[in-house]
């Protein structure tokens, strides 16, 4: 159900901060460390974060840890499975160009997708919402 959801999202979240975490500590001199509140907390939450800007990692590693960091959980997050397809590694390729192609069409499919279940989740909340008249 939507709890289920949620929790999932949750977790995708906390993973994409490990993930954009790690890309910050790639950068000199490698000390950053994720706030722990205050506005520098919430500007990672809102979809804010300041750019990545270590060689190590791509434009589309950045993408996938903002599509995991949306602000809307349950409109705009990967699920589980599709946030390990969005960071796992294709070592038969070897190709980091095939491997940044493949990520940006993982991550327009996963955009797409998100959207789409966002909306149905959307219209079955709306559906079994409580109305005035079901707590008489």
């Amino acid at each position: 159900g939507t709890r289920a959801l949620c929790l999932i999202a949750g977790d995708v979240f906390a993973l994409a901060l490990s993930a954009y975490e790690l890309a910050k500590l790639a950068e000199p001199p490698h000390t950053f460390r994720l706030p722990m509140d205050g506005p520098e907390w919430h500007t990672l939450r809102e979809d804010r974060l300041p750019p990545m800007s270590s060689p190590l990692f791509s434009a589309k590693y950045e993408a996938a840890v903002k599509l995991c960091l949306a602000p809307a959980p349950l409109t705009a997050r990967p699920g589980a499975h599709d946030f390990l397809q969005l960071f796992s590694t294709n070592r038969a390729a070897g190709d980091s160009q095939l491997q940044a192609e493949a990520i940006s069409a993982q991550v327009d499919a996963l955009t797409a997708t998100a959207t789409a279940t966002a909306t149905a989740e959307a219209a079955k909340i709306q559906v079994s919402a409580p109305t005035a008249a079901d707590s008489v």
